[in-house]
């Protein structure tokens, strides 16, 4: 991770609890030997242009467990409520006197820092707030904005979706903030490298086995591995996303 002085600082933020409703537990599940979260965590903390990651978790005691194998790692947290994520966000940025966020979620293996670095080449952009990211397979997915819009999105978003997703009140209401969004050009989506369900567990466990050992691979060699091989892709190609509203 970058390491510099002065007023401008880059953090990523990854939210992570342990009472996921569909794998529960899923963040410290292993995959080749190491816990999901360690593989997020190592993976996002390559990126160059990043001075931090933090973890955001949940007061609950149950995931006393995520801060334990964190810190073990060498992050920090912060602990906030169950289900108001963005008050979580809100204090692990101000914690790491962030100027700009980065979103990601735990449940992300294959996260990729060179990936979040062509991102944060491009920024800050002028004027704008928050920068969203679409087209590629999900699981690369991240968000970057500026802590003032974070704190303003944390002041006025009432929505129960608008605190447990963090960023809709943001891209959902342009006139309040302006966003961009990063595309590939190409619509890579219906790859599917997050992991909400035992399928989804399943696929990046072969992914990993296949490409490993370690996790240096970066997502264009998950990517030729996958196209090359339609049943690996169908491992999970059914499983259906959530929409926000669904939280």
């Amino acid at each position: 991770m970058a390491r510099h002085d002065g007023p401008v600082k880059t953090v990523a933020i990854v939210q992570a609890r342990t009472s996921s409703t569909r794998l529960p537990r899923k963040v410290l599940l292993p995959i080749e030997g190491q816990p999901m979260l360690a593989w997020n965590l190592r993976r996002l903390a390559r990126a160059a242009r990043i001075d931090e990651v933090v973890v955001a978790t949940t007061t609950e005691s149950e995931d006393g467990a995520i801060v334990d194998l964190a810190e073990s790692l060498g992050f920090r947290c912060w602990r906030g409520p169950l289900e108001d994520v963005l008050t979580r966000y809100v204090g692990a940025a101000k914690m790491a006197e962030a100027t700009t966020v980065v979103r990601v979620t735990s449940d992300c293996p294959f996260i990729d820092g060179a990936l979040i670095d062509e991102t944060l080449a491009t920024w800050p952009r002028p004027g704008v707030d928050y920068l969203g990211f679409a087209d590629y397979p999900r699981g690369l997915d991240h968000e970057t904005m500026t802590m003032a819009a974070l704190l303003r999105a944390d002041a006025d978003a009432k929505l129960d979706y608008e605190r447990v997703h963090v960023t809709p009140h943001m891209y959902r209401n342009p006139e309040k903030f302006r966003t961009e969004v990063v595309s590939h050009g190409r619509d890579l989506s219906p790859h599917r490298w997050c992991v909400d369900t035992p399928d989804d567990l399943a696929f990046v466990r072969e992914v990993a086995r296949r490409l490993g050992p370690g996790d240096a691979f970066g997502w264009q060699e998950i990517l030729k591995l996958v196209e090359a091989d339609d049943d690996l892709f169908a491992m999970n190609a059914h499983v259906r996303q959530k929409a926000v509203e669904e939280g």
